[in-house]
Parts: structure tokens; C-alpha cells; sequence
């Protein structure tokens, strides 16, 4: 088992994990809005 010392060089630094959380964020939005017109398309 790595020690904590080894754990803190592997965790992304602060603006790296906001960075990837706001595109994975981003993506899910896409998703939703495609699925939301789908479903107007669908619905009239």
C-alpha cells in the first residue's frame, strides 16, 4: 500500500480537478440538451 506521501503526488492539483469537472460537467449538459430536443422532437 502506498504511503500518503505518494498519494499527494498522484492527486491532480486544485485547477486540474476544477478544469476536468467543469468539461465532464459541459458534456453531461450536451447530453441532456440533446435528449431534451429528442424528447420535443418526439412530444410536439
Amino acid at each position: 500500500m502506498s504511503g500518503s506521501g505518494q498519494l499527494v503526488k498522484e492527486t491532480p492539483s486544485p485547477d486540474v480537478l476544477a478544469r476536468e469537472i467543469v468539461e465532464d460537467l459541459t458534456a453531461a449538459l450536451a447530453e441532456l440538451e440533446a435528449v431534451a430536443a429528442a424528447l420535443e422532437e418526439q412530444l410536439g
